[in-house]
């Protein structure tokens, strides 16, 4: 089961592939808490309300997560 995520993160590691990229961001949880996730995001059509994410940048991301093996994992589309 899925819900939804949104945090403002930093894009910490990011590799790139044909139909997809994966990556680990971070983003924080509390005053001294910041909490590392893995995402995988599919490549669109372009659009006015997507942009690029780059390795050691700030990112709103905004999409689905589950948790798998007491790790968070995004998905988006």
């Amino acid at each position: 089961m899925s819900s939804t995520f949104c945090a403002i993160s930093f894009i910490k590691h990011i590799s790139n592939a044909s139909k997809y990229m994966t990556g680990i961001a971070i983003y924080r949880a509390g005053k001294d808490e910041f909490t590392e996730y893995k995402f995988k995001a599919f490549h669109s059509e372009p659009s006015p309300l997507l942009e690029e994410i780059w390795k050691n940048n700030i990112a709103l991301i905004i999409d689905h997560f589950a948790i798998e093996n007491d790790e968070l994992n995004i998905m988006m589309q």
